[in-house]
């Protein structure tokens, strides 16, 4: 969330690839869906919190990030 409210948004997912790779390199296959959920959780929060958006609005961001990554899983 910090980082990617203080860099701009192609640095931000360069990061959660790099530790999605990381995740998949160290530790077992399954476990990127963890990495990726947390990471863009974290893109979408420290955007809306870039963009002087209210804390309920970063708040409700990341709920939504939240619910569509884990729709997103169950469809995969």
């Amino acid at each position: 969330t910090i980082y990617a409210a203080r860099n701009d948004l192609k640095k931000s997912l360069l990061v959660v690839a790099a530790s999605g790779l990381l995740t998949i390199f160290i530790g077992a296959l399954p476990s990127i869906f963890s990495a990726l959920f947390a990471g863009m959780i974290g893109v979408v929060m420290g955007v809306l919190y870039r963009q002087k958006k209210s804390a309920f609005h970063v708040f409700i961001g990341g709920s939504l990030a939240s619910l569509a990554f884990l729709l997103g899983s169950l469809v995969i």
